[in-house]
């Protein structure tokens, strides 16, 4: 069970709406803790992808995923993990968490 399950079903209980990405899981199973969100797909991280949501909030650090990019194109950064700082990607939309 991944925390991170959690986290979309807060920001959604708190009226945001809330997508993933994540090269090792394309769609959410079913699980009885987080029944609402099963059969979710991952999104692309693209530029245009990531300019269309208001945070991005890093909650696992995989090394399949394009930090820079996310860096260069999010609007803002919820990082939980130190991924910016521990690869110099650290900027002024980057919060640590």
């Amino acid at each position: 069970e991944s925390p991170s399950l959690r986290l979309i079903e807060l920001i959604e209980e708190w009226g945001g709406k809330a997508e993933f990405h994540d090269p090792h899981v394309r769609e959410i199973p079913a699980t009885r803790e987080h029944m609402p969100i099963k059969g979710r797909r991952s999104v692309e991280l693209s530029e245009g992808t990531l300019k269309d949501f208001d945070a991005v909030v890093v909650a696992t650090d995989h090394d399949a995923i394009d930090y820079q990019a996310i860096a260069d194109h999010a609007l803002l950064i919820v990082d939980t993990r130190n991924v910016f700082g521990r690869l110099g990607l650290a900027r002024e939309t980057v919060v640590k968490a």
